[in-house]
């Protein structure tokens, strides 16, 4: 890999920084390709089947989403274009690509992606500009919430730009992304709710934005199996994992000690939508 795969951040996971922040994808899909990135691919069918379901409540279709830690548009590409998880990782290994501006690959990428306007507007929310640029020129996300706010509130536009949100999303980020952002964007949405469905590596705690969301009226559901979300980068990587999770009284075997992070799917429900109600395809998973 060409990256330090023993540096560690200090949630124990491999510093993947300068991926992140970059003009174009290239980077970024290379190392989700050398890492065996899934986790998006198992996610989208849930996030696919919550939109259907809350399509059949409203009578314009029209749902909004925001998407946490979206970068360069992962979780959208899957959405709102006919491209797999794995069309995604293979199409930057093409070595003309590599050799393209920024300008060049976008305009290659809008191309290839053929986004068409469809009923999902979907909100991309990251700390980097650059890939939450990259995305909307290439029409993967519909706007964007550019900040960390963990440290900031919402300004007054970033508010109008979320209101009427139907659902948040994330795929990775929680543990970088904490209480008080998912605070900060429940508050903002006031007095509407969405219904929320995070991935979480089982090394990351959820209890914190489980107790403190249902202070706004919300019940929050664990998934009973975990999903895989890629593989350890290092032998570094996998040690720290173990240690932290029989720290945390969780048994590693026939999942992080097979090489590889997993994630449960946590379903947070607002007040006046019953766990039941949720299509089989969902309420299977827990």
């Amino acid at each position: 890999m060409n990256f330090d795969t023993t540096k560690l951040d200090a949630t124990g996971k491999v510093v993947l920084d300068h991926i992140y922040d970059l003009e174009t994808p290239l980077h970024f899909y290379n190392a989700l390709s050398e890492l065996d990135y899934s986790i998006p691919a198992e996610a989208n069918p849930v996030f696919e089947k919550l939109i259907s379901f809350l399509q059949k409540n409203k009578a314009n279709k029209e749902i909004k989403l925001i998407d946490l830690g979206s970068s360069y548009g992962v979780n959208s590409a899957l959405l709102k274009s006919k491209k797999s998880l794995n069309d995604l990782l293979e199409r930057y290994k093409v070595r003309e690509l590599k050799n393209s501006t920024s300008n060049e690959l976008i305009k290659k990428d809008k191309s290839w992606y053929q986004v068409e306007k469809n009923s999902i507007t979907i909100i991309g929310a990251d700390v980097s500009e650059r890939a939450l640029d990259y995305a909307l020129k290439t029409n993967l996300i519909n706007n964007k919430l550019c900040g960390n706010f963990e440290e900031r509130t919402l300004t007054e536009t970033e508010t109008q730009i979320i209101e009427n949100t139907d659902l948040i999303i994330s795929t990775g980020c929680i543990g970088y992304v904490g209480y008080q952002t998912i605070k900060e964007l429940l508050n903002s949405l006031t007095p509407k709710q969405p219904i929320m469905a995070h991935f979480v590596l089982r090394t990351i705690s959820f209890e914190k934005i489980e107790q403190e969301i249902s202070k706004n009226g919300y019940k929050t559901y664990k998934s009973k199996m975990p999903f895989r979300q890629r593989s350890f980068a290092s032998k570094e990587e996998k040690t720290s994992t173990l240690e932290r999770l029989i720290e945390m009284g969780l048994n590693p075997e026939n999942y992080e000690a097979e090489g590889s992070y997993y994630a449960h799917l946590y379903i947070s429900l607002p007040s006046g939508i019953e766990f039941t109600s949720l299509p089989e395809g969902i309420k299977s998973y827990f």
